[in-house]
């Protein structure tokens, strides 16, 4: 069965739930021509996150992209946060039914120093404005061995940046708590696909379509994976 319908698979970030893409899913469901899939990651499925292998992401990202493309669909955008960013651009390699990527955040570095130096010196502003309770809970929750495979999976996916064809668009924060805002200019460098928005969000942080710059993040987005004239206007424009 061909259907004329893209789907749109949005995948999470290495400590991430799938609750952290909700608003920007809900937003992109409202749309008749997108039909929009989100799973979780392996070991994800609990508040504690247990062993796992970095192949085991993979392999679960690829039958996720597979599973789209046996359902019919020959349009496949993919939206990837942080580690889910560095797994997007390696299917985008893999798999021709990718027309377009979106990464946000794409951990191709991580553990934002200066950043951290920042928000502690205004603590009880940097907790409510990012997710640094959270973060700190979970990274004692975490297997050792589990941080050396998201390390594996973040070296894995770096030669395949260079190989990105489709079109693209790459939105980090210039807050970013996690992922260094250093890391948008690594991805400048190596993304190999000529038709690029690069875009810094003003104030974003490592979750950008939560918190208060959800919503233009969010409209952003939809503006670039619907395409058109509104689109020309608007990736001129900061967010």
């Amino acid at each position: 069965m061909k259907l004329f319908r893209k789907a749109i698979l949005v995948i999470h970030g290495f400590t991430g739930v799938l609750s952290d893409n909700e608003f920007l899913v809900n937003t992109l469901e409202t749309h008749f021509s997108f039909d929009v899939y989100a799973w979780t990651l392996p070991a994800h499925e609990k508040y504690r996150i247990r062993k796992v292998k970095s192949e085991e992401w993979i392999e679960a990202v690829e039958h996720q992209v597979e599973f789209l493309i046996q359902k019919g669909y020959r349009s496949i955008y993919v939206i990837g946060h942080s580690m889910g960013g560095v797994l997007t651009s390696y299917l985008a390699t893999k798999y021709p039914q990718i027309k377009k990527i979106v990464l946000l955040s794409p951990a191709y570095d991580y553990f934002s120093a200066e950043q951290y130096i920042e928000d502690f010196k205004d603590w009880k502003h940097a907790k409510d404005e990012t997710s640094y309770p959270k973060a700190f809970v979970k990274a004692f929750l975490v297997p050792f061995t589990t941080l050396l495979e998201f390390r594996k999976t973040v070296e894995f996916g770096k030669p395949f940046l260079d190989e990105v064809t489709q079109e693209a668009l790459v939105l980090h924060g210039d807050k970013d708590e996690v992922v260094p805002y250093s890391t948008l200019s690594y991805v400048k460098e190596h993304i190999g696909s000529k038709n690029v928005t690069f875009t810094t969000v003003v104030d974003g942080r490592h979750v950008m379509v939560r918190g208060k710059r959800q919503d233009d993040v969010i409209s952003y987005i939809e503006c670039f994976l619907i395409g058109g004239r509104k689109w020309k206007r608007m990736k001129k424009s900061r967010i």
